[in-house]
């Protein structure tokens, strides 16, 4: 979320003693998320009956809540970050 609204992420580096021939650099945002997603409560059907929307699944007003205190833009890039969860 915060890589979304700074728009500036951070990257971790990855080399061979991680299996890469050559190093390479993954968005830290990318990394948390990959690791959270499948503990999001999410719609028990998927948007799709085809690759890849059988596996993705919503999440908006299940998964994640935002207080309608907030400001318009951040409900926007919330929306945008996690209204919807890849399992494949």
């Amino acid at each position: 979320m915060r890589a979304e609204i700074a728009g500036i992420d951070k990257h971790l580096k990855y080399g061979t003693n991680c299996g890469f021939d050559s190093d390479i650099a993954a968005p830290l945002s990318h990394e948390l998320w990959a690791s959270l997603r499948y503990s999001m409560l999410k719609s028990l059907d998927s948007k799709g009956k085809d690759y890849p929307e059988i596996a993705e699944f919503d999440t908006k007003n299940i998964g994640y809540f935002i207080s309608k205190k907030r400001c318009v833009e951040l409900k926007e890039k919330a929306d945008k970050l996690f209204s919807s969860v890849y399992l494949g």
